[in-house]
């Protein structure tokens, strides 16, 4: 207890030297550094996907859209300290980005999938990660509005799927990341909602919210809060595998289905 003590106590005095104001909008990375294309606390979704700042297929020559900090160029720092990111979507969801190794030039950096529906309110924070212990402790928060052609929040909520949309199974065993959460997803009785607790597969976190599932075919969509898994049924019915909007490239889920 002691040695976590002192752990923390060393965490929360390097947070307080690199503590800073996150900024978002549009950036480029580059050999460890951020280049700023465009900061502001209030951003169009037709605008930034126009400029390409929301492409999956690698940022676009106005860069990606999402959030950065200046964590600190210390080498000590990027040695035994790493960086994670909080998003809280307009809906009120909570996301978590899973903790990164700080870049050379000294920031942390996440894209942020604003593209979702309803537009709104964004709210971003930091923190600083122990890499021996995975103690956290914030280092700045921020936030930003996505608005859409119509204004904050204007866009209709999403369309919930029929109950006869052909969803299998009772239970979902789902794994997020590499893997950075595992869930279990149990069916409310006969309809397409399903109850989640997701836990993170280090320290003792823990998130409970509920998926509204559709299926055509052999595609999955998955409704969380305004944000969507999207993915592929195996030929069985008996797993699944995707992304989700809100993922960082490269990032996947899987489900096992009983």
């Amino acid at each position: 207890m002691k040695t976590s003590v002192i752990a923390f106590a060393a965490l929360l005095s390097v947070a307080s030297a690199v503590a800073a104001t996150p900024q978002c909008g549009l950036f480029k990375e580059n050999n460890g550094h951020v280049t700023v294309i465009q900061a502001g606390t209030t951003f169009n979704q037709k605008d930034i996907e126009a400029k390409g700042g929301f492409s999956s297929n690698g940022a676009g020559p106005n860069g990606w859209f999402g959030c950065w900090v200046q964590v600190g160029n210390d080498p000590g720092i990027r040695s035994t300290k790493m960086y994670s990111m909080r998003q809280v979507n307009p809906a009120g969801a909570v996301f978590e980005k899973s903790p990164a190794g700080i870049q050379e030039g000294g920031f942390g950096s996440f894209f942020v999938p604003a593209y979702t529906k309803p537009a709104g309110k964004w709210s971003i924070e930091f923190f600083l990660v122990d890499r021996t212990t995975m103690a956290k402790q914030s280092i700045g928060a921020t936030a930003f509005d996505m608005l859409d052609s119509g204004g904050p929040g204007s866009n209709p909520p999403p369309s919930q799927p029929s109950a006869d949309a052909g969803v299998p199974g009772r239970v979902w065993r789902v794994t997020e990341g590499d893997p950075s959460w595992r869930g279990v997803w149990t069916r409310q009785g006969n309809s397409n909602t399903f109850d989640v607790v997701n836990t993170r597969t280090y320290g003792s976190e823990v998130q409970r919210f509920t998926v509204t599932m559709e299926v055509i075919g052999n595609q999955v969509k998955i409704n969380r809060a305004g944000m969507f898994y999207n993915g592929t049924l195996s030929a069985d019915r008996k797993s699944a595998s995707g992304t989700a909007t809100w993922y960082h490239p490269g990032t996947s889920w899987t489900a096992a289905i009983e």
